[in-house]
């Protein structure tokens, strides 16, 4: 395998990104057919569908949690056709162009031995099988930021407008995330700007250009129903993802009995009493919780040891290449790991951190290890004990995320859909875990059109 590489590292530069690019597409076509993949969550599903027309009857733009520029597209692919899923293509394309960034960069890399490109290529698909499993739009515009992150941190200047390019398509999938990514790396943008003065136009620009996305979504939410919709679909999101969801269970406004709020919980609220004004006001109930509620949401983090053993073994690997590195370069690794401690930190005191978002936190963190670990050229053994790490880390995640229902189970979910889609019979969506039906057919999923 290392003398492939290094064959491929022969490669001319030109060429170089489409051998990459060839090779991903085979590999990526290959995993899409051999594993199971699915949808992490019914998010995507939802997205999916309004984009298509199955919920709403025709194609529609308003996609809630992505931004509506990019429904738009969606939106006009698919009433081009509807025999392709473009939602599950868009996805599975950013993935592909992320990854062929990723494994361009690494490998022509010219102060990392052919060694070195292994282990961080055999880290960088390991997490992309992990990612590639579970589609998720929050993941993939993840790895789109991070993609191109790399574009300006070991790019050339023509690079710059693949990075614009990348990071825009990040965050008009999940612009939260893209603010994540590029939040952590800022200190080395910091030193690119400390280095180079110049650099400070290029980062105005950047972000003149991600600031204004959110006005354009607006845009599209422009009429008083889409304000009031998107707002609603905001709160609703955010109380339905929060586990500490029966906090709020004896601070309900006045007009709401414990037995409303639990059809509400579980996807089937009454519009009527469930107003924006009403579901708003759980919402501060559960996101602003006192500091004593903090701590404790924090402590059942760091009990639960998920998430909390990765953090310290990133927390040691960082203390470990600060101890070794002379340069000044330790002191970016340092703010960058007090980032991402503040970050999981603020993300648990809010009760909850999900898998994908953990993961893409996991990201940056895992490229300033390994680049530090190459710049003093030393400790391969800790490196090889990094990328088992980080591999099975992705191994486990697949295996708590990846329960497929059995195939009888999904028929009888898709029977029954059919049948109430002709009735004023609502089912209890929580129950329903379409994300576990197939990412290309989505449209085949019965619905009845919204009215």
């Amino acid at each position: 395998m290392i003398k492939q590489l290094y064959n491929i590292t022969m490669v001319a530069e030109k060429n170089r990104w489409w051998v990459i690019l060839l090779f991903n597409l085979l590999y990526y076509s290959l995993l899409l057919c051999v594993l199971p993949v699915q949808f992490e969550g019914n998010d995507d599903v939802l997205m999916c569908m309004i984009a298509n027309g199955v919920y709403g009857g025709v194609p529609d733009c308003h996609l809630v949690f992505m931004n509506a520029l990019l429904g738009f597209f969606l939106k006009c692919l698919y009433q081009v056709t509807h025999y392709i899923e473009w939602y599950t293509l868009y996805l599975v394309v950013i993935h592909i162009f992320s990854f062929t960034i990723i494994a361009h960069k690494i490998i022509s890399a010219q102060n990392f031995d052919v060694f070195s490109k292994v282990i961080i290529l055999a880290i960088s698909y390991a997490l992309g099988i992990r990612i590639i499993l579970a589609l998720q739009f929050t993941t993939t515009a993840g790895v789109a930021a991070f993609a191109g992150c790399l574009l300006i941190l070991h790019g050339k200047k023509n690079d710059y407008v693949g990075a614009f390019f990348m990071l825009i398509l990040s965050a008009i999938t999940r612009f939260e995330v893209t603010g994540l990514i590029l939040l952590l790396f800022s200190p080395l943008f910091i030193k690119m700007i400390a280095d180079n003065k110049k650099n400070i136009r290029m980062f105005f620009l950047l972000a003149l250009v991600i600031f204004c996305l959110p006005i354009i979504d607006n845009a599209f939410y422009s009429s008083i129903e889409w304000k009031e919709y998107k707002r609603y679909n905001y709160y609703r999101g955010k109380i339905n993802d929060n586990p500490n969801f029966y906090r709020a269970e004896n601070k309900l406004p006045k007009n709401i009995s414990n037995d409303d709020y639990q059809m509400f919980i579980w996807g089937v609220g009454d519009g009527k009493v469930f107003t924006i004004e009403n579901v708003k006001a759980i919402y501060d109930i559960l996101h602003h919780p006192s500091i004593e509620i903090k701590c404790k949401y924090i402590k059942n983090i760091i009990v639960s040891k998920k998430y909390f053993i990765p953090v310290i073994i990133i927390c040691l690997l960082c203390i470990l290449n600060i101890m070794y590195i002379k340069s000044s370069y330790k002191w970016y690794l340092l703010t960058m790991l007090l980032l991402f401690i503040t970050v999981f930190i603020t993300i648990s005191s809010n009760a909850y951190i999900k898998d994908r978002v953990f993961l893409c936190m996991l990201l940056p963190m895992i490229y300033i290890i390994l680049v530090s670990n190459f710049r003093k050229k030393q400790h391969i053994p800790e490196i090889i004990f990094f990328c088992i790490v980080s591999y099975g880390l992705g191994s486990t995640i697949v295996k708590n995320k990846q329960q497929k229902l059995p195939n009888a189970l999904i028929c009888e979910q898709l029977d029954l859909l059919e049948k109430t889609k002709q009735t004023n019979a609502r089912v209890y969506n929580i129950d329903f875990r379409i994300a576990m039906q197939n990412v290309w057919r989505i449209k085949d999923i019965p619905a009845r059109p919204v009215t």
